[in-house]
C-alpha cells in the first residue's frame, strides 16, 4: 500500500479501497498458508471455512484501511487520520480473530460452521460499510468533476 500510495496510479478515492482490499487478500493468503502449515494440513471442511472467513475478513479490513488512506490523500485529513484507520482495522481484525475462536469452540470441541456464520456476518457488515463509504467517495468525485 505504501508503495502504490505515492505512485501516479493512486489517483482516485476508490483506488484506496481497491488497493487496500488487494493487500488484505495478500495478508489472508499468508494467514491461510500459516494455518495449514501449523496444523500439518487440515480437514477439508474446517480448512475451507477458515480460508473463506479469513479471506472475507482480511479483504474487508484492508478495504477499510485503504479508505482511510485515500481520504488522507485526497481530502487532506489531519496527520492522525491514517493511524486512526490503521488502529480501527487492527482492532476489527483482533476482535474478529478472538470472536471466531470463541464462537467456534464449545467446550473441547470445535464447530467450524459457527465461525463461518460469524465470518459471513462480519464480512457483510464490513462490505455494506465499504459500499456506503464508496458511494460517498463517488459522490465527492462527481462533484469535483462537475466543477
Amino acid at each position: 500500500m505504501r508503495t502504490v500510495y505515492a505512485s501516479a496510479e493512486f489517483d482516485e478515492r476508490m483506488d484506496g479501497v481497491i488497493y487496500g482490499t488487494t493487500a488484505g487478500l495478500g495478508v489472508a493468503t499468508l494467514l491461510n498458508l500459516h494455518y495449514i502449515v501449523d496444523n500439518a494440513g487440515v480437514a477439508i471442511t474446517p480448512g475451507v471455512i477458515n480460508t473463506v472467513t479469513t479471506a472475507l475478513a482480511q479483504a474487508s479490513f484492508g478495504g477499510l484501511m485503504g479508505y482511510f488512506m485515500a481520504e488522507a490523500k485526497f481530502a487532506h485529513k489531519p496527520l492522525w487520520w491514517v493511524p486512526l484507520g490503521f488502529a480501527l482495522a487492527a482492532v476489527c481484525n483482533g476482535l474478529f480473530s478472538w470472536l471466531t475462536d470463541e464462537v467456534s469452540a464449545t467446550g473441547l470441541t470445535v464447530d467450524p460452521w459457527r465461525s463461518l456464520i460469524l465470518g459471513v456476518l462480519v464480512a457483510l457488515a464490513a462490505f455494506f460499510l465499504l459500499i456506503a463509504l464508496m458511494s460517498r467517495n463517488i459522490q465527492v468525485t462527481m462533484r469535483q468533476v462537475r466543477r
